[in-house]
């Protein structure tokens, strides 16, 4: 990184990274060259280990031998910055070549190999255990190049919050449950099941919202309400472990999905809970219709997709 070291005690030719151990292993350690080391021995490490100035992404970052990197330092050219995903994206793809090869090497079960998650996650442990050691930041610098030091140390803890948001918590969303346009009949019945499903699952504290064969007389009881517009009457009212607010607000998405704001199907929806859930046996339908879309203790979406997690456990 540094060429004209005529201000250190000892002079240094110039930081450069170990090819041979970059791509082999994929770990990225920049070593420094002094002047008084001879010719061959200052930039090949297969030769003399250097000192290590810098490892990881910062490593990475402040390797000369990169393209534009001096341009990617002023903020100009294709890249940038050093905050570029162009810079983000080369390391971490080529760091994770080898953990996956790492895990793929320790077992010989496809169903054992670790997930992009736990792949993400582990390459975060180490950059973060690289950069908690202050030695590997440049413990020995001209004060010309300090700016330059300052940039790369931003954008190596950038580069973990770059990691976490773009392969962390986006991996970690749920999907948006596929629902087709509206046809026919068919594929009413379709999209309810499909929402639906999440009664099959477990409450929060892990107990089963309701038995399969309740789930089940839900389903038939929708079909029915979506072939007939009427409610069928069931012999005995299910006692689900979700609270009220959850089974309410499930109907009144399930209504908006298959109909519209101003369809007359509201009350159908109201006098299927009432007629199928043991929670609503003192609740008068005029307040459930005031507070048919309320979740007023929690995040609708978010207790949506915990119990969805519990069934693809």
């Amino acid at each position: 990184m540094i060429n004209d070291m005529r201000e250190s005690k000892r002079k240094w030719n110039e930081d450069s990274i170990n090819i041979n151990k970059y791509n082999e292993k994929g770990i990225a350690e920049l070593g420094r060259a002094y002047d008084d080391l001879p010719q061959k021995e200052k930039f090949d490490h297969s030769i003399t280990q250097l000192p290590i100035v810098a490892r990881g992404i910062t490593a990475f970052l402040a390797h000369t031998g990169m393209d534009s990197f001096r341009m990617a330092i002023l903020g100009i050219g294709f890249n940038k910055g050093l905050g570029s995903k162009v810079f983000f994206n080369k390391y971490y793809n080529h760091c994770k070549k080898f953990l996956i090869a790492r895990d793929r090497d320790s077992t010989y079960f496809e169903d054992e190999w670790k997930s992009e998650i736990e792949l993400a996650n582990e390459h975060l442990k180490n950059e973060n255990q690289i950069l908690s050691q202050p030695q590997l930041f440049y413990s020995e610098f001209l004060e010309s190049e300090r700016p330059n030091i300052e940039k790369i140390k931003k954008a190596a803890f950038k580069y973990l919050e770059w990691v976490k948001e773009t392969h962390i918590n986006e991996i970690e969303k749920e999907p948006e449950i596929p629902i087709p346009e509206l046809k026919d009949k068919t594929e009413l019945k379709y999209k309810a099941q499909n929402l639906l499903v999440v009664l099959s699952g477990c409450w929060i504290n892990n107990e089963k919202i309701m038995t399969d064969d309740e789930y089940k007389k839900v389903v038939r009881g929708i079909f029915c309400l979506i072939d007939s517009d009427r409610v069928e009457p069931i012999v005995k009212k299910i006692q689900s472990s979700a609270p009220q607010q959850f089974i309410r607000r499930l109907f009144w998405t399930l209504h908006e999905e298959l109909y519209s704001k101003r369809s007359t199907h509201k009350d159908c929806f109201i006098d299927f809970i009432i007629t199928y859930f043991e929670c609503f046996n003192n609740s008068e339908k005029k307040t459930i219709s005031n507070n048919f879309k309320e979740y007023r203790n929690g995040d609708f979406d978010k207790d949506y997709k915990k119990v969805l997690e519990s069934i693809k456990k």
